[in-house]
């Protein structure tokens, strides 16, 4: 029953309302009143000259100075708090992949597009959610610590609001972090060794389109045969997503005819958004210090933002893998994990809760090499932001030998591994030594990860080139040792590449 009213007819009445209230303000010195019946003492001419007082609906007006500075000020947005705006944002990001991401014969679109759009409208406002959040959060604990209660009786935070915010900022870290998380559209099958389901390239089949029924029959009989796995199912689009963009194959310069962009471009706006550190205030002078305003997710979120970045990189998606379910007719269905839980930040906060039953299988993501690549350089170049290396430290690669060399401490230990293609060089990070209890024991860092990754790696091309030399005319043999080659100086390249960035990255002058 709302209806709209010219500020001419609604202005008497605000200014009655006002007049109303000086005049009671007055007469009792200031007396704080709550009940209703004094309140409607205060109202009683109003209503007496105005009947129904008009109930102005919770829209402001915020000029172009104020977009985003004022956390309630975006274009564009809806909803009437921080949590509803925020959720709009991804709901609109969630539902609009249909749309956004395939072509549907709109000209001269392609990946830009859809990294511009899903950055610009939806997760570009995430950090600035967060940002606040935190700036806002530290004068409420000046007051008391984090403990809403506490802000609530000191009078500085509504905690009814202070809650919704929270869940905000949970969900839309949450987001960009499930976009690493999102499997390969396609056949995906459950290995035998890891009880995982990793996705299954067909050969021929670049778009990962699901089979004729009796193609992909023999496909599962196949992969079953194989000894290496126990189930198959297909993920469409949306369980799934194709992390490679695709193109019309027919007719010369087809690379400029896009039709499906890759879930590439919204991990890579997810890292972008994640790694902002520039923050967007009213009435402070941000130039003067620097670090005062810079408020990058890693100085809050440490512990998750390292486990997806590093997983990432290293292969070691386990902690953050989706769920899977089959669901008959040879499909699945997906559930994204959230990281981010409230309470390993705020004691006491349990958001989101978990499911009260959680389908056990997990099926792996596939990134591509340029996402692994990705998490790697802007976890190094943007979690040290404010001079915070511990993200650095735990990438740390060094050869023996030179000016990298590193002396452990005591309770930790060198693992290194040789390059075996000439070079000479033994690549070697620091690791905890095993019983010793120091702290990271339990989650090892991304260094001696890669370097552990690395000599598995040559252990399995060795067993590979002694199976192919005992057959020298077995040409499944042969390929599969050259195979293991290839895994092992991918690994030294990833070792390089550590080697290099934290060089770069790892100085503090």
């Amino acid at each position: 029953q709302r209806s709209f009213k010219k500020w001419s007819e609604v202005e008497p009445v605000y200014k009655a309302i006002d007049t109303a209230y000086r005049d009671f303000n007055a007469k009792y010195r200031g007396a704080f009143y709550a009940d209703a019946e004094t309140a409607a003492q205060v109202l009683a001419p109003v209503f007496q000259s105005y009947g129904v007082i008009p109930v102005e609906v919770p829209y402001m007006y915020c000029s172009d100075y104020e977009v985003g500075s004022n956390l309630t000020c975006n274009r564009w947005d809806r909803g009437a708090d921080v949590y509803e705006m925020t959720s709009d944002w991804m709901n609109r990001y969630q539902q609009y992949y249909w749309f956004a991401n395939f072509k549907r014969d709109r000209y001269n679109w392609g990946p830009n597009n859809v990294f511009q759009r899903n950055y610009s409208r939806y997760m570009a406002n995430f950090p600035n959610v967060y940002q606040h959040w935190v700036f806002n959060m530290f004068w409420n604990a000046f007051y008391g610590g984090w403990d809403y209660q506490t802000f609530d009786q000191a009078g500085v935070a509504d905690v009814m609001y202070q809650n919704y915010w929270t869940m905000a900022v949970v969900d839309s870290t949450n987001l960009l972090l499930k976009t690493m998380s999102t499997p390969a559209a396609g056949y995906t099958a459950k290995e035998t060794a890891t009880n995982t389901w990793v996705h299954v390239p067909v050969a021929g089949n670049t778009r990962d389109t699901r089979l004729p029924a009796e193609a992909e029959a023999q496909l599962k009989a196949d992969l079953l045969a194989s000894g290496k796995y126990t189930d198959m199912a297909y993920l469409p689009r949306g369980e799934g997503r194709s992390m490679f963009t695709l193109y019309d194959h027919d007719g010369y310069d087809f690379f400029r005819r896009p039709v499906e962009v890759g879930h590439f471009w919204d991990q890579y706006a997810a890292m972008v958004a994640i790694t902002s550190s520039e923050t967007n205030f009213l009435g402070v002078d941000r130039g003067s210090d620097a670090l005062r305003y810079s408020l990058p997710y890693y100085i809050t979120f440490p512990k998750d933002l390292t486990k997806v970045f590093s997983g990432t990189w290293t292969g070691d998606y386990g902690s953050f893998s989706a769920s899977i379910t089959p669901s008959g007719d040879g499909l699945a269905t997906t559930t994204l994990p959230a990281t981010l839980n409230a309470r390993d930040y705020i004691a006491g906060f349990d958001y989101p809760l978990a499911p009260a039953s959680a389908p056990a299988d997990k099926v792996a993501p596939s990134p591509t090499w340029s996402t692994r690549f990705y998490a790697q350089l802007f976890g190094m170049a943007y979690f040290t932001e404010n001079f915070n290396q511990e993200f650095a430290m735990q990438n740390q690669v060094f050869r023996v030998g030179t000016g990298e060399n590193v002396t452990p401490a005591q309770g930790y230990e060198v693992v290194s591994f040789v390059d075996p293609f000439g070079g000479g060089y033994k690549y070697a990070s620091l690791a905890p030594t095993p019983g010793s209890g120091v702290p990271g024991e339990d989650t090892p860092a991304a260094g001696p990860v890669m370097v552990r990754k690395a000599i598995a790696l040559k252990q399995a091309w060795d067993a590979a080139k002694s199976d192919a030399d005992s057959e020298p005319s077995n040409a499944a043999k042969a390929a599969a040792a050259a195979e293991a080659e290839g895994r092992v100086r991918e690994a030294v390249r990833s070792l390089e590449i550590m080697r290099g960035l934290y060089g770069i990255f790892s100085q503090t002058w």
